[in-house]
């Protein structure tokens, strides 16, 4: 059956694993039935099902391989309210598993992903130092990185200890104010350090141009073009950046990326489809993260404009 070691490996095409979603489990050999119900699963938790999410994953979380991995990814993350050393343990074995089990870039980017949700844990329950240290454990090639590093910079003012977060905000692209989440950051540390002057400008640096946050410039294009660039460090840090420098966008882009190359060397129809169906899948992902990064910057352009006049010589 073709379908099996994709369902049970990598599970990376969306095509596939939305017609796993609809198979009947009652007729389906155990180990394709194992990966229907990883995908039920996805699909209940993406619906706010809890519940059923830890049911379906409970006898499959052991499993080696790919399979067991994103079982235990979703059990931690139904569990994360409910019962967080349950979700604690989840997340701190996907990040212990052997890189054999999980390998390639998508591979690094669950263990990864395993990392930051586990640090971000941490850091809502008050464990800064935990956090902190979580936080520095993902990887800078990671889609993982960037929110790593504010998380990291947060936890250092946690810690009282405001100009480590500004140090760590001054070597991101952009530096302190290059997009408006991290401008609120930096202001507020500056502001602690007693230097509103610099808080304020700050604050106007973050402002510039908010034309720079209009999810319309993002195009697929664009961001696949940064994506063949490699892992350049941009200079500056704009929204078609940060977009590419998403998870699931890395990975679909990589995909394609090598797709296209592939189709450069052989001229099968089924390459031809299949990079198609990628392309599809890429531009609508493209979207979506422009769209809730455009949110993002927007929510904090609105807080930056209510701190500014607080920004005053006396210390918060």
């Amino acid at each position: 059956m073709a379908i099996l070691p994709l369902a049970t490996g990598l599970a990376d095409d969306r095509g596939v694993r939305d017609a796993l979603a609809d198979v009947d489990p009652t007729f389906a050999p155990p180990s394709l039935a194992d990966a229907v119900s990883v995908e039920r699963a996805l699909e209940a938790l993406g619906a706010g099902r809890m519940d059923e999410v830890r049911r379906a994953t409970a006898p499959l979380t052991a499993r080696p391989g790919w399979l067991g991995a994103r079982a235990q990814t979703l059990a931690a993350l139904a569990s994360l309210d409910v019962d967080p050393d349950r979700a604690r343990a989840h997340l701190t074995e996907l990040t212990r598993r052997p890189l054999d089990t999980m390998p390639g870039p998508v591979g690094r980017e669950l263990r990864n992903f395993a990392r930051l949700t586990l640090a971000s844990h941490h850091y809502d329950a008050g464990r800064y130092g935990e956090a902190l240290r979580g936080f520095l454990q993902v990887e800078e090639a990671s889609g993982h990185w960037p929110a790593a590093r504010f998380g990291l910079a947060w936890s250092q003012l946690k810690l009282g200890r405001p100009e480590r977060t500004l140090a760590i905000l001054a070597l991101m692209p952009g530096g302190v104010a290059g997009e408006p989440e991290r401008g609120l950051l930096a202001a507020v540390a500056t502001h602690r350090l007693g230097d509103a002057g610099v808080a304020r400008d700050i604050v106007d640096a973050a402002l510039d141009r908010p034309d720079r946050w209009d999810p319309g410039r993002v195009s697929a294009a664009a961001v696949l073009e940064r994506l063949a660039a490699g892992a350049t460090r941009p200079s500056a840090w704009t929204l078609v950046e940060i977009v590419a420098g998403r998870s699931q966008v890395l990975t679909l882009g990589r995909e394609l990326l090598e797709t296209r190359a592939d189709r450069a060397r052989s001229d099968l129809p089924e390459l031809a489809d299949y990079e198609a169906a990628l392309t599809r899948r890429f531009e609508a992902v493209v979207a979506a993260e422009a769209d809730l990064e455009a949110a993002r910057a927007a929510a904090a352009i609105e807080q930056l404009r209510v701190l500014r006049p607080q920004l005053t010589d006396r210390r918060p």
